[in-house]
């Protein structure tokens, strides 16, 4: 799988994600960047106050189509029907939609569960929550300061994510996207431009998913 969590989601990426229109694999992919990326955080704050502006138009809109709708009460009901009805199911439909998104987008930014690894594989291992997004901080004590790369694999050995982290006064931290299916996996810590052979492995623990 190619690591896309370092690079900015596109317009129309981030468009998908405020609409709920994202596929699985590019909603964890575009969750897990903005919770790392001030940058686009604050381009989706941008996006939910135009938003809120919108839904504040529809409302005027609707209240100004309330108002002439009485004011043509003695016209033909065909008449009112045809013209601003319409308009105002047109306006309440919008506003609707900007009242469900809005809150959507502060529900799929809640924060990452924080979970410390610090037993090597066959040590005690720990457990971590199924289904939620997890940040990893691994104990790199020992290990010199500087970028490494990352690997989650299954219990098989099957590669299921890669990314990079910096350790920093014995921590490597990372975000992984959410683990679905209960049991044991293993995240491995590379040098930094390292092939991913067990010759280049510096470090590796086991935690379970419950």
């Amino acid at each position: 799988m190619q690591n896309t969590y370092y690079e900015h989601p596109s317009e129309e990426a981030l468009e998908r994600f405020l609409l709920n229109q994202c596929q699985a694999e590019e909603l964890d992919t575009v969750e897990t960047h903005i919770l790392a990326c001030e940058p686009c955080v604050a381009r989706l704050e941008s996006l939910e106050v135009e938003m809120a502006a919108m839904k504040l138009a529809l409302q005027n809109m609707q209240s100004e189509l309330a108002a002439k709708a009485a004011k043509r009460a003695e016209s033909s009901w065909r008449n009112w029907f045809s013209v601003p009805a319409f308009s105002m199911a047109g306006a309440v439909a919008a506003l609707a939609l900007g009242i469900l998104i809005v809150p959507q987008i502060r529900t799929r930014m809640a924060k990452p569960t924080e979970v410390t690894l610090s037993a090597y594989r066959g040590m005690e291992t720990s457990a971590v929550p199924k289904g939620k997004l997890l940040r990893l901080h691994l104990n790199a004590a020992g290990l010199p300061e500087g970028r490494v790369s990352v690997q989650v694999v299954e219990d098989t050995g099957a590669q299921l994510w890669t990314g990079s982290s910096v350790i920093r006064q014995s921590d490597a931290s990372v975000t992984i996207p959410r683990l679905t299916a209960s049991g044991n996996y293993f995240v491995r810590l590379y040098g930094a431009g390292a092939s991913a052979t067990q010759n280049d492995l510096l470090r590796e623990f086991a935690f379970q998913v419950k």
